[in-house]
């Protein structure tokens, strides 16, 4: 079953635009700290929006992406990921 769950996943948010489904998996690539503080909001492309809870994080996430976007992507069991975009709400 886990090892389904990247693939249904993936096919779900990109059929539906529903970035928002990805969570679970932002929250295991990122880690609980990070995950609480940026979520995924939706695809614009290949690349995945994130809301950022703060500036501080906007800035730290930012810094971090191409290894956070490297987690998501094995996490996902994909690399159809270009980008991780950061934004404020």
């Amino acid at each position: 079953m886990k090892s389904l769950l990247p693939g249904i996943l993936r096919r779900v948010t990109r059929d539906t635009v529903a970035a928002r489904a990805l969570a679970p998996l932002w929250n295991l690539a990122a880690g609980p700290l990070i995950g609480r503080q940026a979520e995924p909001a939706f695809w614009e492309g290949n690349s995945l929006i994130l809301t950022v809870t703060h500036a501080r994080w906007l800035k730290e996430l930012t810094a971090n992406e191409p290894e956070l976007r490297a987690r998501l992507c094995e996490a996902l069991g994909s690399r159809d990921i270009s980008r991780l975009v950061f934004r404020m709400p």
